[in-house]
Parts: structure tokens; sequence; C-alpha cells
């Protein structure tokens, strides 16, 4: 017999052995391993959907979060505004009520500086009259003294 023969009668054999004993396993590791890289394609497909979701939900709480700073901001504004107003219509109010004041305090000081004028004049007056009726002194004078002297204490007593 030839050695053809004995090499295509081994390499039979092999392939049989190959075929029945090897191959399986090839198979069987070769499927595993598809297997191993689908699940982790399905992984990742679902680790994806996941962030998706996720990142939809964020955006939506970050739309949520801007709007209610958008409506503090508009809150606060309207609250300074109010507040400025507020201030401003105090400040118009003591400058209104301190002018009243000062006014009042004007008056009074002029009614007093008017009162002591007044009072220093009839002092005056009433000396010349006493110098006039101590220059002339008759019967009537001293009547007017009498008088001049009652006006002169009611005076006093007003002021």
């Amino acid at each position: 017999m030839d050695s053809n023969f004995f090499i295509l009668i081994s390499f039979l054999v092999f392939a049989y052995i190959f075929y029945k004993k090897i191959w399986p396993s090839v198979i069987n590791v070769l499927d595993d391993y598809i297997s191993a890289i689908q699940r982790r394609f399905n992984e990742i497909k679902i680790s994806t959907k996941e962030h998706e979701k996720l990142e939809i939900i964020n955006q939506r709480k970050l739309q949520n979060l801007q709007k209610e700073i958008e409506l503090i901001k508009s809150e606060s504004l309207k609250k300074i505004e109010f507040l400025k107003q507020k201030i401003n219509e105090d400040m118009e109010y003591q400058y209104v009520n301190r002018q009243k004041s000062f006014q009042q305090a004007t008056k009074r000081v002029k009614g007093q500086q008017r009162k002591a004028l007044q009072s220093r004049c009839v002092d005056e007056i009433f000396e010349k009259i006493m110098q006039r009726i101590e220059k002339s002194s008759s019967l009537e004078d001293e009547y007017m003294v009498s008088v001049t002297e009652i006006i002169k204490d009611d005076v006093a007593s007003i002021s």
C-alpha cells in the first residue's frame, strides 16, 4: 500500500476524531463567546437606554429648576421693588413730618420772639409813660400810674 493511502486514512481518522471530539468543544467555546458578546451587547444596549431615560429625566429636572429659579428671581425682584417703594414712601413721610415739625418749631420760635419783642415794647412804653407822669404829677396822673401798673401786671402775667 501506498504511503498516500495511509496519509489519507490518517487524515480521515484525524478529521473524524476532530469532528466528533474537538469540534463540539470548539463550537461550544465559540457559542459561549458569541453568547457572552451578545449578553454584553444587550447590557450596553439596556445601559444606553437607561442612560437616555436618565438624561431625559435630568433635562426635565433641569428645566423645572430653571423655571423655579426664574420664578424665585422674578418674585425677588418684585419684593425688592416693593421694598424700594416702601422705603421711598417712608422716607417721604419722614421728610414731610420733619419739615412740618421744623415749620412748627420755626413758628414757635418766631412767636416767642414776637412775644419777647412785644414785652420789651410794652416795658419801654410803660417806662416812657412813667417818666412823663413823674415829670408832671397831678391827681389824674396818679390815677394813670395805677392803671398803667395794673395793665403792666396783666401783660407780664400773659407773657
